[in-house]
């Protein structure tokens, strides 16, 4: 069966007032807006040991998140000194970004940009080390 566009046309204009009225009648606008507040998407977490220079890695199934043009990390349990984030690209291209960041538990790092805008990452390792003697730090991964 086709789409027949001139009949489509044809028929009665629809205002934008009234498709959201009909939309709000069913409850599909609620959801819409919802779905767009989550801007900030989970990626992940890794566990940060006591040693020196620890390299974690978070690896993606290759494009299944979607595109990300900021991260940002979140330590959960623990003390971390970040000090660089390496991320591997969809296309097998590398990039290098300096942190330098102590982060308490519960405490946030800012945004950090990727190159290039929005991209398909494959894997990110986080090279740092946890301030505990005993124990591991827990860093997870915001993306948007």
């Amino acid at each position: 069966m086709k789409f027949n566009f001139k009949a489509f046309t044809l028929l009665a204009p629809i205002s934008l007032t009234s498709m959201f009225l009909a939309l709000s009648a069913i409850g599909i606008s609620q959801s819409v807006p919802a779905v767009m507040a989550q801007k900030n998407q989970y990626l992940g977490q890794t566990r940060l040991s006591p040693r020196e220079t620890n390299l974690e890695y978070l690896r993606f199934p290759i494009c299944q998140t979607p595109p990300l043009k900021e991260i940002k990390l979140v330590a959960k349990k623990g003390v971390a000194q970040i000090d660089r984030l390496v991320v591997q690209y969809g296309n097998n291209q590398i990039e290098k970004l300096q942190v330098r960041d102590n982060l308490n538990v519960g405490m946030e790092s800012r945004w950090i940009d990727l190159k290039g805008g929005k991209r398909c990452v494959k894997a990110i390792a986080l090279v740092g080390t946890s301030e505990r003697v005993k124990r591991n730090s827990v860093i997870q991964f915001y993306g948007r």
